[in-house]
């Protein structure tokens, strides 16, 4: 497969997993006795800067290396 369809699918189940952890927690704490209101910034928009900023960050770190790599 491309390179780039890969990242894209890595992406992709780091934004799932947060979501699905996301929610867990959510109904976890409503089990525990906590009322909460599950809107649609409260649990697809954690995920998504936590993704946004992940993706950023590897990004960096990446450049990085290739920096490092050809000096």
């Amino acid at each position: 497969m491309d390179m780039k369809i890969k990242n894209g699918l890595k992406i992709l189940a780091l934004f799932l997993a947060l979501f699905l952890i996301n929610i867990l927690v959510f109904n976890l704490l409503s089990l525990l006795g906590f009322t909460l209101v599950l809107t649609t910034s409260s649990y697809l928009f954690p995920p998504l800067v936590a993704t946004i900023f992940c993706t950023t960050v590897a990004y960096a770190n990446t450049q990085k290396k290739k920096e490092n790599k050809d000096e």
